[in-house]
């Protein structure tokens, strides 16, 4: 058995010993033989690639495969002039419910909010504007971010409460929901 030693006696001295290098050359050379997924397998007689045609030809198949991706992952954005809830529906999570609130922003994707240990039926969601923010918030304030996601959206947030908590989802500026608590 190889003892590997990771202190090193000199300054300098590579910390590494042979028998690692070793296994390394050997996972790479493994790794560059592999037959590709998406190409029928080598025959017996086939010589190995070199490592430079590899890596040329994996570059190629990144540049081909990027080139067919559309620029996004995201759905395109339905086209709304005010924020809506789309749908609301009670999955379970480890013998508890969730309540999933699909929202629609103007110019994004609809995108779940998640509301756990309580159903539908005992959740209130709902969209809503300045005056009723004002009064839901009393004299407590947001930060100025949250603010002035608010006001990106036309001053329209979604307010979610339970029985326990509340808290807002307003829409930041990549697009994406977040939650700001409220009340626990």
């Amino acid at each position: 058995m190889t003892r590997i030693d990771l202190r090193s006696r000199r300054l300098g001295e590579p910390v590494l010993r042979p028998a690692l290098g070793m296994a390394l050359v050997l996972a790479v050379a493994a790794c560059q033989q592999a037959p590709s997924p998406t190409e029928p397998a080598a025959s017996a007689t086939a010589e190995p690639a070199s490592v430079a045609s590899v890596a040329a030809s994996g570059a190629a198949d990144a540049t081909a495969a990027s080139a067919s991706l559309p620029a996004t992952i995201d759905d395109p954005a339905v086209a709304t002039d005010r924020p809506v809830i789309v749908a609301r529906r009670d999955e379970p999570y480890q013998g508890k419910p969730i309540c999933v609130i699909e929202v629609r922003y103007p110019g994004a994707v609809d995108q779940p909010v998640y509301w756990s240990d309580e159903a539908c039926a005992d959740v209130t969601a709902a969209f809503v504007d300045e005056k009723r923010l004002a009064g839901l918030l009393g004299a407590r304030t947001l930060s100025e971010e949250t603010r002035d996601d608010i006001a990106r959206t036309g001053g329209t947030v979604l307010y979610v409460e339970g029985g326990a908590s509340s808290s807002l989802y307003p829409l930041n500026s990549a697009g994406r929901v977040y939650p700001v608590p409220l009340a626990d």
